[in-house]
């Protein structure tokens, strides 16, 4: 058995600046640069003999890359070259050479790394055969390993970006021991390991291996047994270096699917620096780091004899037997004064102060986090609602059990490659961006609805369509609906939905959010008051109740134009959430006539007022500007006087019908006054030339009369309502016709001013070279 291409790290630095780049740099012959340009690669400098060209790597190469690049700054003293490792295996049937992406050791460990790549989210159809082959490689490695350096524990590492693995394929791998590691969690650790340096190896050791045990971490420290409220904990002093090995920071910023018990911000540099010039320069912190040591068979503490004379007290004396396992001393408070020490001269010889309880449970760790931390400074709002979920979830309340389940959804939401949500939560850690642009508290507050959850009456707690037989089931069944609910409302707007806050962005925020789930509630109660006991109903059964309903909005948002997702956008606030909302309702109702949640009438009829208000203010808009317009243009082209613009510019029909009107009112008024909104369209499609560079709006170019001026028809239509309601009543997508054309309007007649203004500059300019 023999391993190869490994080399100690010192050796592999000019390896590291190459990998740790994304992109791809080569120099060519001037000659070839356009071939090279046309297979993707981009210009970067012109050198004297040839050109450097650059381009990003591709993934199945940068993944690779990356992985390798983070387990180099986390000080594993050897690593694997260009190509990944070999590791020969012989068998009865000869030797076979395998390819290992990434192999990594240190003194204690030797990983083997598989790197998977695709380029969106998608299942793994052969992922049983790429597990069985890992873990048949175990027993060679560990044989090379053994031989070639020392015996090591071993652990194969199947690192992924973009599968979605199922609950059968993450068993697959327990059963066979093969650690599973994605994107998401590789970012944490680059971002770890800008903050603290290689002492992120040990967080990183504990997520490997576990709470499984390493024969060179075995510690025993003279330490005192007391009780503090019902838990047993213990005080010692302790070398940094030696609880960094055994230590974990449960950071809510790694945020697994399946962690329920994160509570810690990440580790700041600026902070750890701080700290360490203060400890370097002789200073000492006498305050307790304080952890909760995690052990299935309980802590070994091995009492001293009591000598005599000494006072009895509420504590023991003794010798503590600290687990020899990865991941076992979880910190809650000083993570940053124990990360101070890493790597340098003072982690082996200081002693760090510690009170250590005993097997807490997820909430009580987050409870004592909270308790020490509020005690310092305020815990952000946001914050609790992230440690809710911690905090409660094992509560007598079960109203507090339920925001419990709700704050994980949230969380589970933004970590699951599947859900619309993915990546898209604000979180406590997380600064808001285009992509994340939905908060977290926003969420939360409005999925604690009654009709999702759970109701209360006379009779009794009456469960929600969300609920199930037990928290976790709820917490499964939850994230299933809320996913589906918005994978199919957006099927035909995606695109907007991923824009977020970016520019035209509409759907993709917290007022669109609220509206939809408060739309699906109302669907929710919909069904409830016609019989239908939704929390009977099996997830894809609901799923399918639902699907009209959310296929129905689907197509609402489908006919969107760019203008309507900027009016829906501009709904803002509490009115603007309920706005939206109410427009949901609508267009259900529309599809499903017995829809007919409470409020919506009165909405309809306020709606219908604010349009016709709104249609009339645009319609005097519109018709100003084109009788200022209309009028100048012909007084410009044939004189203002009536022998002019009057006789030469407008139609005989048109100035008879005026005339008439004059005669019979008999009261003279400016004739300039009395056009009709679709006298307009006559006058232009007369004069077209003069017309067609201002009222050919959104047309094309050079668009004929008839297509230049059809807008004017519909606006008409419109002014018929807006001017006599009895003939019926402006509708929204009018509102929105009127808007647009009042837009196009607005800036062609702009554009028309400026482009005037140069004619008579450009003229002048004429005649003054003249």
């Amino acid at each position: 058995m023999q391993l190869s291409n490994l080399h100690p790290a010192g050796d592999l630095a000019a390896l590291g600046r190459s990998f740790a780049k994304s992109t791809v740099i080569i120099a060519v012959d001037p000659r070839d640069v356009a071939k090279h340009v046309e297979q993707g690669w981009a210009f970067q400098k012109k050198l004297k003999r040839s050109v450097r060209l650059s381009r990003l790597k591709e993934l199945s190469v940068a993944f690779p890359d990356r992985v390798w690049t983070v387990l180099y700054r986390m000080g594993f003293s050897v690593l694997s070259g260009k190509g990944g490792a070999k590791l020969t295996c012989r068998g009865s049937e000869g030797d076979f050479d395998n390819q290992l992406d990434v192999v990594a050791l240190d003194a204690d460990v030797a990983l083997y790394v598989e790197c998977r790549t695709a380029r969106s989210p998608r299942k793994v159809p052969r992922f049983a055969e790429d597990v069985a082959h890992l873990d048949g490689l175990r027993s060679c490695f560990q044989r090379a390993v053994r031989t070639q350096y020392s015996s090591r524990k071993i652990s194969p590492i199947y690192w992924s970006q973009n599968h979605v693995l199922t609950d059968n394929d993450r068993k697959r791998a327990t059963d066979k021991n093969v650690r599973l590691f994605d994107e998401p969690e590789l970012r944490y650790y680059e971002d770890l390991v800008k903050q603290i340096g290689t002492a992120a190896r040990f967080q990183f050791l504990a997520d490997v291996f576990g709470s499984s045990r390493v024969d060179s971490l075995s510690v025993k420290v003279p330490a005192v047994s007391v009780r503090l409220g019902p838990s047993r904990c213990f005080s010692f002093a302790m070398s940094p270096d030696k609880l960094l090995k055994i230590a974990y920071v449960s950071h809510r910023a790694k945020g697994g699917v399946g962690d329920v018990d994160t509570y810690q911000r990440l580790l700041k540099r600026a902070r750890i620096n701080d700290i360490r010039s203060y400890v370097l320069a002789g200073g000492y912190f006498p305050t307790n780091i304080v952890l909760n040591i995690r052990t299935k068979r309980g802590l070994q503490f091995d009492k001293a004899t009591k000598p005599p004379n000494v006072e009895p007290s509420g504590g023991d004396i003794g010798w503590l037997t600290l687990p020899s396992e990865y991941k076992s001393a979880w910190i809650i408070d000083g993570q940053h004064r124990l990360y101070a020490y890493a790597n340098t001269e003072k982690a082996k010889t200081a002693e760090l102060t510690v009170l250590a309880f005993e097997n807490l449970s997820e909430g009580e760790q987050a409870r004592l986090f909270v308790d020490i931390n509020a005690k310092q400074k305020s815990v952000k709002q946001n914050l609790l609602m992230e440690l809710w979920a911690n905090l409660h979830w094992d509560s007598e309340n079960q109203d507090d059990r339920i925001r419990a389940i709700i704050a994980k959804l949230v969380l589970l939401v933004d970590v699951d490659a599947e859900s619309p949500f993915f990546e898209k939560i604000i979180k406590a850690d997380e600064a808001k961006s285009d992509r994340r642009s939905i908060s977290l508290q926003t969420l939360s507050t409005v999925l604690y609805q009654p009709e999702l959850f759970m109701a209360q009456s006379k009779a009794g707690p009456i469960p929600g369509a969300f609920w199930a037989k037990d928290q976790l089931t709820t917490l499964r069944r939850a994230k299933d609906l809320v996913n589906a609910w918005f994978l199919m409302a957006l099927a035909d707007s995606r695109d907007n939905w991923n824009l977020g806050r970016a520019e035209g962005g509409a759907l993709g925020m917290n007022d669109s959010v609220v509206a939809l789930t408060l739309a699906l509630r109302s669907v929710v109660r919909f069904l409830s008051e016609r019989g239908v006991k939704l929390y009977d109903l099996e997830s894809v059964e609901l799923i399918a109740l639902l699907r009209p309903y959310a296929s129905c909005l689907a197509a609402y948002f489908g006919r969107f134009a760019q203008q309507d997702f900027a009016t829906f956008r501009g709904y803002r606030g509490v009115e603007g959430q309920t706005r939206r909302m109410r427009e949901l309702q609508v267009e259900l109702h529309l599809a499903f006539p017995e829809f007919n949640p409470d409020g919506l009438e009165e909405y309809l009829q306020s709606r219908d007022r604010n349009v016709m208000k709104e249609a009339r203010e645009l319609l005097d808009e519109i018709e100003v500007s084109l009788n200022r317009h209309v009028v100048s243009t012909l007084k410009a082209e044939y004189g203002p006087d009536e022998a002019g613009w009057w006789f030469q510019g407008v139609p005989k029909q048109i100035r008879a019908r005026i005339l008439n009107e004059i005669n019979e009112e008999g009261r003279d008024s400016p004739k300039e006054s009395r056009f009709n909104l679709i006298d307009y369209r006559t006058i232009a499609q007369d004069h077209w030339p003069f017309f067609k560079d201002t009222l050919g709006l959104n047309a094309g170019k050079s668009p004929g009369k008839d297509k230049g001026t059809a807008w004017l028809n519909r606006v008409n239509e419109i002014r018929k309502f807006a001017a006599h309601p009895t003939k019926g009543t402006a509708k929204p997508e009018d509102v929105q016709y009127l808007r647009e054309q009042a837009g196009f309007l607005r800036a062609s007649l702009a554009k028309g001013r400026v482009d005037a203004l140069d004619d008579v500059l450009d003229t002048e300019a004429i005649g003054v070279a003249e």
